[in-house]
């Protein structure tokens, strides 16, 4: 079973990474994780981007600033 995991990301440049690797590090398998950036203003885009490069199971999204909950639901609708 194919677990979701959605992180809906807004100017949290410096903690995405290891919340990232925290997943990555927790054991799951067979497991994506879902990134949905809520129009971020700092770095947050430019890690999303590498980590989207890097892992094959990451789904990168950006959307307009439209708060944690329509964004962890874009990410759900996924």
């Amino acid at each position: 079973m194919l677990i979701s995991v959605v992180i809906p990301a807004y100017n949290c440049a410096k903690t995405l990474k290891k919340t990232v690797e925290s997943i990555i590090a927790s054991g799951l398998i067979d497991y994506e994780i879902i990134i949905v950036n809520d129009g971020s203003t700092d770095d947050t885009a430019s890690v999303c981007k590498g980590l989207f490069s890097q892992y094959s199971f990451i789904k990168y999204i950006e959307q307009e600033n439209s708060g944690v909950s329509a964004a962890r639901n874009k990410g759900i609708s996924l």
